[in-house]
């Protein structure tokens, strides 16, 4: 090796840290644009109100008015989760043939009602 090819060696990573340096500078200050328009934009719909026409969850549409199992019909009962036209059916069903149900967990006594599917809609019905 030449003196001069030592020389140049050490120039070498100094030139690619001040590449480095630059590209981590301008990928800081992308993201950090790329954040400030994130936080306007949900700064501004929560401002104007936009933010409350969607809901967090679909659980928050049906907690505002609960379903009345003893009065709903197979439509109402159709709009909870899980539920179908035959689980309706059986609802309805049931509660002709043994009157009002006196709770909501009466629901697992309906074949096809399982732990699961009472636990997804137990927070929407009331009796």
């Amino acid at each position: 090796m030449k003196t001069e090819d030592i020389a140049n060696i050490n120039e070498k990573p100094e030139a690619l840290t001040g590449s480095f340096t630059k590209t981590f500078l301008v990928i800081s200050a992308v993201f950090l644009v790329i954040c400030a328009g994130i936080y306007i934009t949900v700064t501004l719909m929560e401002n104007s109100g936009f933010a409350e026409i969607i809901p967090a969850d679909a659980a928050a549409v049906h907690t505002e008015t609960l379903i009345n199992i003893n009065t709903a019909d197979a439509e109402t009962l159709c709009s909870l989760p899980g539920i179908g036209e035959v689980t309706a059916a059986a609802i309805i069903e049931f509660r002709e043939k043994y009157g009002s149900f006196s709770s909501t967990d009466e629901l697992l006594e309906i074949k096809g009602i399982g732990e699961s599917k009472y636990a997804a809609v137990k927070d929407m019905i009331t009796v």
